[in-house]
């Protein structure tokens, strides 16, 4: 089974990690995941001035300091991993990248905003649910 877990960094997303471990531990067959971050892209005029190789920089250390807490649950979990980095709109991108690399379940943290506060912000958990085919777990 292929689980994909999406981070943002978040303490919603290291119980994500979390619940990721059981869930890969109750599995009777191995699981193979991938750790998945999708950064912001920056405006272009600012990406101008910094320049390529300082944006690419910003955001590879966007990416760490996302992954930082997923991957120490994973390693400790003993659980091996493969991990892509993405520049773009998250929902989008996570329910893209789970569908065309045929993943079985993508495993993702939500903030728990409601009402208001979600339709203007929007969720990506309620994006990556609407647009993508592959089945998802929201942990709160």
């Amino acid at each position: 089974m292929k689980l994909l877990l999406a981070v943002d960094g978040s303490d919603c997303s290291t119980r994500a990690a979390r619940q990721l471990v059981k869930l890969a531990r109750a599995l009777r067959k191995r699981a193979s995941v991938v750790l998945i971050h999708v950064d912001t892209p920056i405006m272009k005029s600012v990406a101008i001035r910094l320049g390529a190789e300082r944006t690419r920089e910003l955001h590879l250390e966007n990416a760490e300091a996302a992954l930082k807490a997923a991957r120490g649950i994973l390693r400790r979990s003993k659980i091996e991993y493969r991990e892509a980095m993405l520049i773009g709109d998250a929902g989008p991108s996570i329910a893209d990248y789970a569908a065309t690399n045929k993943c079985d379940l993508v495993v993702m943290g939500s903030h728990g905003r409601t009402g208001i506060a979600n339709l203007v912000m929007g969720s990506v958990a309620t994006k990556v649910i609407a647009l993508g085919s592959v089945p998802v777990v929201v942990v709160r």
